[in-house]
């Protein structure tokens, strides 16, 4: 078996909980390019929570804050 880094991204409307959108990978640039076209159109918000990698800076749209 072999063990690496694992990474979850979930989009979750605050208001009802319900997910929008979730995936599952290692942590790099393409997996959050994909997290953010499942996210597309699902949710308006500018604002995402994040561990404080730096992949986020490079991938994210410079309108979407991360903290």
């Amino acid at each position: 078996m072999i063990v690496g880094d694992c990474w979850i991204g979930i989009n979750q409307d605050l208001g009802n909980g319900l997910i929008l959108a979730a995936r599952v990978g290692k942590h790099t640039d393409e997996l959050i390019s994909q997290f953010l076209v499942k996210t597309e159109g699902k949710t308006d918000c500018q604002q995402w929570h994040t561990d404080g990698w730096g992949g986020y800076e490079r991938v994210l749209p410079t309108d979407v804050k991360h903290i």
